[in-house]
């Protein structure tokens, strides 16, 4: 198997594990009625993250640049795994903030280093033509399991009628 066709398979694997978010219907509840946050202060941490996001997204790509683009999908499954621990175990404002800006900072990291990976692995192997029609099977697959998998959260996250 060619190191393209390798890499293709794991980015889908990687775009499913990573964007099919079955627990983002339960966030709002989770923060307020589970950790006490008011719905201002949700607003407030939402914004934290695309906020970061946005300021993010250049600098990110510089160090995919510098440092290349598997330490910086390393370096985004970092602070992923930071956010998700500091979320599961918040119970303050400032905490639920910070892991925002980790999971914002694990979300700029990843978005274009994952697809630069791809585009660099089909360049050399000649097949960059190949680049649009891989990325956008890329894109439906976690579109896919998120259609899939979304309806049956309530499955997986909810015990009885209390998604606490």
């Amino acid at each position: 198997m060619s190191i393209a066709t390798r890499n293709f398979r794991l980015l889908l694997a990687h775009r499913v594990a990573t964007r099919t978010l079955l627990f983002i219907p339960y966030a709002f509840h989770f923060l307020t009625a589970v950790r006490g946050l008011d719905a201002f202060e949700y607003g407030l941490i939402m914004g934290v993250f695309y906020t970061s996001c946005v300021l993010l997204e250049v600098p990110s790509g510089v160090v995919a640049d510098r440092i290349g683009r598997r330490p910086t999908l390393l370096l985004g499954a970092a602070f992923a795994a930071v956010g998700s621990v500091l979320f599961a175990l918040g119970h303050d404002f400032w905490i639920f903030a910070l892991a925002e800006a980790a999971l914002a900072a694990s979300t700029a990291l990843v978005s274009g280093a994952d697809s630069a990976l791809l585009f660099d692995s089909l360049a050399a192997e000649g097949r960059e033509n190949e680049y649009v029609r891989m990325e956008g099977g890329a894109q439906a697959s976690w579109l896919v399991s998120s259609a899939v998998g979304l309806p049956l959260a309530d499955l997986f996250l909810v015990q009885g009628d209390d998604p606490t």
